[in-house]
């Protein structure tokens, strides 16, 4: 099965995120007002409503330490790009954890077509 993006773009799923790993996405976004107003310390751009749901979080977080936040694909793919796997916030390897969970959201169901698939031919001898 390959991933294609018109399959997914409407999906949304649910991250549990960590205190660390919020403030990590919260520090590393900036929102977009319009193209003239990019200059930021922030790595990337994104809607305003992203950055809402992120301050929500950072909120939510103070008290519980996790948070479930819910995203469609294409801001998973954002999410995506500003994780590096090196990435260290608060002594927490959030690159590498949230890469993880990001992934796990994208791919989710393509790995268990695959499993399926796996499973079915696996009573094939050979021919």
């Amino acid at each position: 099965m390959i991933y294609r993006e018109e399959d997914n773009e409407l999906t949304s799923k649910v991250l549990t995120l960590t205190r660390s790993e919020v403030l990590f996405l919260d520090d590393a976004f900036s929102f977009m007002l319009d193209p003239e107003h990019r200059a930021t310390s922030s790595k990337f751009t994104v809607p305003v409503a992203l950055v809402v749901r992120l301050g929500l979080a950072v909120l939510q977080s103070e008290d519980t330490g996790t948070v479930a936040i819910e995203f469609v694909d294409n801001e998973l793919w954002m999410l995506r790009e500003c994780c590096v796997s090196t990435d260290v916030y608060n002594g927490d390897n959030v690159g590498i954890t949230l890469r993880k969970k990001i992934y796990e959201a994208l791919l989710r169901k393509y790995l268990d077509q695959q499993q399926v698939f796996e499973h079915l031919v696996s009573g094939i001898g050979p021919f």
